[in-house]
């Protein structure tokens, strides 16, 4: 597999389950990563867990059945 340095990985589900592993997986890969979940205190652990930097990760708490939030988010990520 070619390296993931650098890439920036956009996720879903991050604050738990497979989304959280995910994260994590892909933090020790090098990516940069925009993560979202609905449980903004779950989120903030994983995310606090992986140890990035701040400039290489953004959170984000909120329901993606949201279109408003869903696109700030996105608009963010991008």
């Amino acid at each position: 597999m070619d390296s993931l340095r650098d890439m920036t990985a956009i996720l879903s589900g991050a604050s738990s389950g497979l989304g959280a592993a995910l994260a994590r997986q892909l933090a020790k890969e090098g990516c940069r990563l925009a993560l979202c979940g609905r449980n903004p205190d779950k989120l903030r652990a994983v995310t606090e867990g992986l140890g990035l930097a701040p400039d290489r990760h953004m959170a984000h708490a909120f329901d993606l059945t949201d279109p408003p939030e869903t696109r700030r988010y996105t608009n963010e990520a991008l």
